[in-house]
């Protein structure tokens, strides 16, 4: 059993850790203009920044956009929503879905121009975008076109994510998903054409892919690489 004294050592060590946690409210920093506002009303606060960082990425936004003109994109829609907050969608050449205008509030104009027989379309939405960037997910829908011009096989792009492919993206949750190579180069390109400082395994997966683009499209694979070129200036 403890003795008065030992109790009494405890008890006055227990207060003084005690004490020396608190701190008056004079230490905390003040809420600043943005938090106040945050708490007010979060989900307006929550657009404006949306819109802000949209603002922030227009420039950079705008050169990928003519990039993907370039390559044989007819248009890249940004829209207000999408559905399950997808971030981007390649539509194929001939590709249609009957839903489609409702699903990403597309006006009618824009959804018949994505009829039967028109040349690829890229679909962002605006308001999910922004954990990782606009930019980002458009560079990553203009790599699913970059491999259909590559001649990439139905076979080819569907195939498993490899072990070595996953150890790019440890932390991928949609890639890990999806498990097809397809979006596994996607998601290099995104990379390759947004970030400066660039992985070399990635650069060797780009680099491969336009030389098979090379072939067929040598236009499009020369477009990709000064593109990329601009990006290191």
């Amino acid at each position: 059993m403890e003795t008065m004294i030992q109790q009494t050592k405890r008890s006055s060590w227990s207060k003084s850790e005690f004490r020396s946690s608190i701190h008056p409210i004079s230490e905390f920093p003040l809420l600043t203009a943005d938090d106040l506002e945050y708490e007010k009303d979060p989900e307006a606060h929550e657009q404006r920044e949306l819109r802000k960082l949209w603002k922030e990425e227009r420039s950079e936004f705008k050169r990928l956009e003519r990039l993907a003109l370039g390559l044989g994109i007819r248009a890249v829609i940004v829209t207000p929503a999408s559905p399950l907050s997808i971030s981007g969608c390649y539509i194929p050449e001939g590709y249609w879905e009957s839903d489609l205008a409702e699903k990403w509030e597309l006006s009618k104009k824009q959804d018949n121009s994505i009829g039967i027989g028109s040349r690829p379309t890229i679909l962002i939405c605006r308001d999910t975008v922004y954990s990782e960037g606009a930019c980002r997910f458009l560079a990553h829908e203009i790599g699913h076109h970059i491999c259909r011009r590559a001649r990439f096989t139905f076979k080819q792009l569907n195939a498993p994510v490899t072990k070595m492919m996953r150890r790019f993206f440890p932390d991928n949750a949609y890639l890990k998903e999806q498990n097809s190579q397809d979006e596994f180069h996607a998601e290099c390109f995104a990379e390759y054409l947004t970030v400066f400082a660039l992985r070399c395994g990635i650069e060797r997966e780009c680099e491969a892919i336009l030389s098979r683009v090379r072939r067929h499209y040598p236009e499009a694979a020369s477009l990709v690489e000064q593109y990329r070129k601009m990006l290191l200036k």
